[in-house]
């Protein structure tokens, strides 16, 4: 809850959060995003909307972009719940886009931040 005059906390969502782990990976592995759109089996407009956050990919896309990045399904969705985690001990409000059509999309948190965050998470797992 915010107090009169002071500021809603930040908040991202988790699909912006999964996209950014996934062009994290993406460049990592020297990928354009219109190669990864190929081997995911989607366009290029659409995987860039889903490395914003825009789109929310079946479970079949998550795997096959999984698979071309050299990971397991279950190992992109922990890295994502990794980094969910590191922004809210840092006070950064998570909500999935699809289970809040009453709060209006506010970018409050940039995509630069939300990428620190994500490089940080990655490289101290082990990372690439």
């Amino acid at each position: 809850m915010t107090t009169p005059g002071q500021p809603p906390p930040p908040v991202t969502t988790y699909e912006a959060i999964r996209g950014q782990v996934l062009r994290e990976v993406r460049n990592a592995r020297g990928l354009g995003q219109g190669e990864m759109a190929r081997r995911a089996g989607v366009t290029q407009p659409y995987w860039s909307k889903v490395e914003q956050g825009q789109a929310n990919p079946s479970d079949a896309v998550l795997r096959r972009a999984s698979e071309q990045l050299g990971l397991r399904y279950s190992d992109l969705i922990a890295r994502t719940e990794d980094v969910c985690e590191a922004a809210r001990s840092r006070g950064v409000n998570v909500v999935n886009r699809d289970e809040s059509p009453e709060m209006e999309w506010r970018p409050w948190l940039a995509a630069a931040a939300i990428g620190a965050l994500v490089a940080i998470v990655l490289t101290k797992g082990g990372g690439e």
